[in-house]
C-alpha cells in the first residue's frame, strides 16, 4: 500500500470518541496494522457534526462515520459480521540487554591540594 499511516501523527489530536473507537476496532482485530504495530489510519475528515475516518481493513481502504456529539453507533462501510479478524498482532521485539554489568566503582576525582593550586597559579603567571 503506497499511502502513509497518519495514526501516530494525529492520535493526540483526535476526539476521544474517535480514538476510542479505533482502539476498540484494533483490539477486536478489525483494522490492519502497519509495520510498527499501529492501527492503519489513512485519514480523518470532518463533515458537519460527523467525522469520516478512512482505515485499512483486510488490505482494502474502508471507512466509518462517527458523530462525536451523539451516542449512536458508528456507521461502517464493511459488514461487521463478515468474519474477518486480523491474524497476528503487534510485533513483539525482544531486546537482548546482555549480562548485567558488574558495578564498577567510579574513580574518585583527585582532591585539590595546595600543590595543585600553586602549580595552576604558576602556569598562569608564567604565561
Amino acid at each position: 500500500m503506497s499511502t502513509a499511516n497518519i495514526y501516530s501523527a494525529v492520535i493526540f489530536d483526535l476526539h476521544p470518541r474517535i480514538s476510542g473507537y479505533i482502539d476498540k476496532l484494533n483490539k477486536a482485530g478489525q483494522i490492519d496494522l502497519d509495520g510498527n504495530g499501529y492501527p492503519f489510519l489513512l485519514g480523518v475528515e470532518k463533515q458537519g457534526p460527523n467525522h469520516v475516518c478512512q482505515v485499512v481493513r483486510n488490505g482494502q481502504q474502508e471507512n466509518f462515520i462517527i458523530n462525536t456529539r451523539k451516542q449512536r453507533d458508528p456507521v461502517c462501510s464493511w459488514d461487521p459480521n463478515d468474519g474477518y479478524v486480523r491474524t497476528g498482532g503487534k510485533r513483539i521485539i525482544q531486546v537482548d540487554i546482555g549480562a548485567p554489568a558488574v558495578a564498577q566503582p567510579r574513580p574518585e576525582r583527585s582532591k585539590r591540594t595546595i600543590e595543585a593550586f600553586n602549580r595552576l597559579v604558576g602556569q598562569l603567571i608564567d604565561e
